[in-house]
């Protein structure tokens, strides 16, 4: 709410969960990419190659702020020295 003057990206692996914070709020961007979990066997290509697009996107933000205890955003923030809020 303390944030409408700022474009967001919102990344998140449940679809219909992301599709909810956009719909509510105009200034968030969401991508439309398939999030797999490589750990899974029944995780496509596609889906693994949508992750490290998202991962990477991420690593390049200027800030992340992170609602679970996913090591995702974590992670991310690592590989330039991002600050992480969590």
């Amino acid at each position: 709410e303390d944030n409408k003057d700022k474009n967001i990206m919102f990344f998140c692996d449940n679809n219909s969960v992301k599709l909810k914070i956009k719909n509510k709020y105009n200034n968030i961007i969401v991508s439309n990419s398939q999030i797999g979990h490589t750990s899974l066997s029944n995780t496509t290509n596609k889906q693994i190659l949508d992750s490290i697009t998202d991962f990477y996107i991420l690593s390049n933000s200027q800030l992340i702020y992170s609602a679970s205890k996913s090591n995702f955003s974590r992670m991310a923030s690592k590989f330039n020295n991002i600050k992480f809020i969590s």
